[in-house]
């Protein structure tokens, strides 16, 4: 009985415990798009919709596509110095009941864009996704880390 109430106990935890967000930073969000098997651009600009934004409703398994530009500079070995203007595909995805939002998509940000086969696309989840406001900090944390390898994030 001990044993059942303990499991009852850990199910009914669970919702609570089950999505984890670390911090939003651009040297995160580099690092994790660097590590990846996907092929990204690192971009410094804003993004305007094309279209009505689409949140998936909640617990949705299927992502919710909406339209935008997004005008900014790309990174390159200079920095952030290549102009950058392009359509792409905001994909907002759940898990389990938390849901990407496009609500934080205003003002500049640094934005990892992933190369798909047909499309540019900006994933957003529910931890906030693949792009982070913008902060001189943040910009001169992210190039330290591309330019020269000393990639640091801030404590929390």
């Amino acid at each position: 009985m001990r044993v059942v109430l303990i499991c009852l106990a850990l199910i009914a935890a669970e919702p609570a415990h089950a999505l984890s967000c670390l911090r939003p930073d651009a040297v995160r969000l580099f690092e994790k798009t660097r590590d990846a098997e996907a092929r990204y651009f690192i971009v410094k600009g804003r993004i305007t919709f094309l279209e009505p934004p689409n949140t998936p409703p909640r617990g949705s398994k299927l992502a919710a596509l909406t339209r935008a530009r997004i005008d900014g500079v790309a990174l390159n070995r200079a920095g952030f110095t290549t102009p950058f203007s392009r359509d792409v595909t905001i994909s907002a995805t759940c898990l389990g009941p938390w849901c990407g939002s496009l609500e934080d998509l205003a003002g500049t940000a640094i934005i990892a864009i992933r190369l798909s086969d047909e499309d540019l696309v900006l994933d957003i989840g529910p931890c906030g996704g693949d792009q982070v406001s913008w902060s001189q900090s943040g910009e001169d944390r992210l190039l330290d880390c591309y330019l020269g390898g000393n990639c640091r994030v801030p404590e929390p």
